[in-house]
Parts: structure tokens; C-alpha cells; sequence
């Protein structure tokens, strides 16, 4: 009796992992199919005005881009950038307190 119930218990166990990889395997072949699309007749489109084109000229140079992606180079060049902005920032906004200090110093408060 008791090997039976075990016996039981195991085909059960069996039917339900079998269930459960029909499911597995009926759900990644209706993905797999819903990623290949036909293209409808009613398809807009991508404007080329919204997409990134492979080379921008600016001031600091050529920065060249793949798929939307930057090369190395073009981070490189807007990090160094983004460094030089903030290092004017902080100057210009420091200055005003160094005149302030120095202004503060040629004036004689112990007479």
C-alpha cells in the first residue's frame, strides 16, 4: 500500500513537470514568431529628421556615432568637455568671494 502511494505520487509529480513543458515550450515558440512581424501595408515609417545621423560636426570637432552609439573617441572628447565647462563654473562662481576676501583684508578694522 505504501509503495503504491509513492508510486502515484511520482506519476503525478511526472504529469504535472510534463504539463508545465508543454507550456514552457508552446509559450517560447509563440514569442519567437511574434518577434518576426511582417510588415503591415499601414507601417509608418521612421522620419530621418528623429534619427541619429553617423557624424555631427560641432565645436568640439567630429563626433561619430554608430547605431546611436558613440565611439570611444566622441565620449572621450565630451567628457574632457563636460570637465572644462565645470572647471569655468566653479572659477566664475568662486571669484566673486575671492574679491570679497581680498577686499576684506585691505580693509583695517582695528583702528
Amino acid at each position: 500500500m505504501i509503495g503504491q502511494s509513492n508510486r502515484k505520487t511520482t506519476i503525478i509529480k511526472t504529469k504535472r513537470i510534463l504539463v508545465v513543458a508543454t507550456f514552457v515550450c508552446a509559450l517560447a515558440t509563440s514569442t519567437a514568431h511574434a518577434q518576426t512581424a511582417p510588415k503591415m501595408k499601414m507601417t509608418t515609417e521612421i522620419p530621418p529628421e528623429i534619427t541619429t545621423p553617423d557624424s555631427v560636426e560641432t565645436l568640439l570637432g567630429t563626433l561619430r556615432f554608430s547605431n546611436g552609439r558613440p565611439d570611444a573617441a566622441t565620449v572621450k572628447k565630451v567628457y574632457d568637455n563636460l570637465d572644462f565647462i565645470r572647471g569655468v563654473d566653479v572659477f566664475l562662481n568662486t571669484l566673486s568671494a575671492v574679491r570679497l576676501q581680498s577686499a576684506r583684508k585691505e580693509i583695517p578694522w582695528d583702528q
